[in-house]
């Protein structure tokens, strides 16, 4: 009885397997460091306004500042005594705001986080949060609409409706009050707003505003380009007149972007391995 010769058989009289498997397992190495570098997730500031109702946000320090990738160390609240340490704000006319250090580094995409309901309101008040320019100074009883506030996303109460007055979620991409953006939904539910913002081409640092409520809906507007001449100093939180909202969990990340390299040189790595096979056995 003739058996059938291995499959194989042919192939292995020309090329070995032993360094076939060896380029395998490197790839496969190389291939999980650089999964690795692109789970690098750091929360440089976290705040969960966990102080008492009666007492002011201001001073108080972050419940984590690492100092690193543009945090400051054991930073503290600046605010107006309109925020509360539980995170409440209350309702009064003109404007009052919060501000936290924030300078950040390239290389990075940053996601500034917040939970934000509406616990009151009257016509044309808002609640936002934006990146102030080095160009503005932190002033408690400042409003947003300057030239130096980009990235500006929160909730609003205004009469864009034929039914008349309603909340808003809310977006501006542009210097102040520009690219405005509103989208309807009812009074009742807590949104969780992010600044998304991506330093990983020096000069051309972009952004993106997300808003995510407790009912499902999404929203996300378009990627906007930050001016290369801008420079970034603080986060701002801005409560303009008559509304009181809830903010809660305040957090900023910061994730590494990887460089190319890592995927490249897994692929030379093997294509080098192969070549010098074929070469050896012509």
């Amino acid at each position: 009885m003739v058996r059938p010769k291995p499959l194989l058989k042919g192939l292995h009289a020309n090329i070995e397997m032993k360094p076939i498997k060896a380029a395998l397992a490197g790839l496969a190495i190389l291939n999980i460091f650089a999964s690795g570098t692109r789970a690098a997730i750091t929360t440089i500031y976290q705040h969960n306004f966990s102080g008492p109702g009666g007492e002011n946000l201001n001073g108080r320090q972050f419940d984590s500042a690492t100092g690193t990738h543009g945090s400051t160390l054991g930073a503290t609240w600046l605010a107006n005594e309109r925020f509360k340490a539980d995170g409440s704000t209350v309702s009064a006319i003109g404007s009052s705001s919060a501000y936290v250090p924030f300078s950040p580094l390239d290389g990075y995409i940053y996601t500034i986080s917040m939970d934000m309901a509406v616990t009151g309101y009257t016509g044309n008040s808002r609640t936002v949060m934006s990146l102030l320019s080095t160009a503005g100074s932190p002033n408690v009883t400042s409003d947003f609409t300057t030239a130096n506030n980009y990235a500006t996303i929160g909730r609003r109460a205004s009469s864009y409706t034929d039914a008349g007055e309603s909340l808003n979620y809310l977006t501006w991409g542009g210097a102040g009050t520009a690219n405005a953006s509103h989208s309807h939904e009812s009074f009742s539910g807590s949104w969780n707003l992010s600044i998304v913002l991506n330093t990983s081409v020096p000069g051309a640092w972009t952004y993106q505003l997300l808003g995510t409520s407790i009912s499902g809906l999404n929203e996300s507007s378009a990627i906007f380009t930050l001016p290369s001449a801008v420079s970034l100093g603080h986060i701002m939180i801005n409560n303009h007149h008559e509304m009181a909202a809830a903010l809660d969990n305040f957090t900023v990340t910061a994730e590494a972007v990887p460089e190319p390299r890592i995927p490249l040189l897994s692929s030379l790595f093997l294509g080098a391995v192969l070549l010098s096979r074929q070469r050896r056995f012509r």
